[in-house]
């Protein structure tokens, strides 16, 4: 649309100055067939004045025209600045979700330690009741044979040196005893260490949760 109107002023400009250059002409030749300078002057003296309207209105246009690209300058600057702004906000937005995932995944892989860690100590928990359970089991087979013997002892035998070597056997037989509650209590002992290092792993974890 302004190309348009621009278009239209320049044409009309064209034609006053092709109008002036025609009075021009006419005045100059009615000045020398008359051989009055007044005629040749007027048109001159018109066409200074157009000149310097059309001078002027040019210069205003420009000015105008200057302006709207100046504005034209200052919107894009800004635009740019506007989406710089943003960008860089885009930019730190990521950072922060970027920190926060790297800190979800160091949390999981915490957690994930811990929860081996435990269910390690529970293995080996399990394992040591387990082997408790049996060696209780074992010792109360010992102790039930060990009063069969003796009973049978006191049935069957009599003389000297089979009591004394049943006896004997029969010592064997409590020392043995005895080594299987010493292997219990050192066995009670460790799992109490270990119950006592999970609650202190458990304690710890939920006061890192909490």
């Amino acid at each position: 649309m302004k190309a348009s109107i621009g278009s239209k002023k320049k044409l009309i400009r064209e034609q006053g100055e092709n109008v002036l250059l025609i009075v021009l002409i006419a005045g100059t030749i009615i000045a020398v067939s008359t051989q009055h300078i007044a005629w040749g002057l007027v048109p001159i003296a018109i066409a200074l004045v157009v000149n310097k309207f059309n001078r002027r209105k040019d210069q205003r246009s420009q000015h105008h025209q200057l302006s709207h690209l100046e504005s034209l300058i200052q919107s894009t600057q800004s635009e740019q600045e506007n989406q710089q702004i943003l960008l860089w906000q885009v930019k730190q937005k990521a950072e922060e979700i970027e920190q926060s995932l790297q800190s979800f995944k160091q949390q999981q892989i915490q957690d994930t330690d811990s929860l081996k860690a435990k269910t390690s100590i529970l293995n080996q928990v399990e394992t040591i009741v387990e082997k408790q359970e049996h060696l209780e089991q074992k010792q109360q087979e010992l102790e039930e044979a060990r009063s069969r013997l003796e009973s049978e002892i006191n049935q069957k035998f009599s003389t000297t040196e089979q009591v004394e070597e049943l006896q004997r056997y029969l010592k064997q037989v409590t020392q043995l005893l005895e080594s299987l509650v010493q292997f219990q209590t050192e066995q009670s002992q460790t799992l109490a260490t270990k119950l006592s290092e999970l609650q202190l792993n458990l304690d710890h974890q939920s006061e890192s949760e909490s």
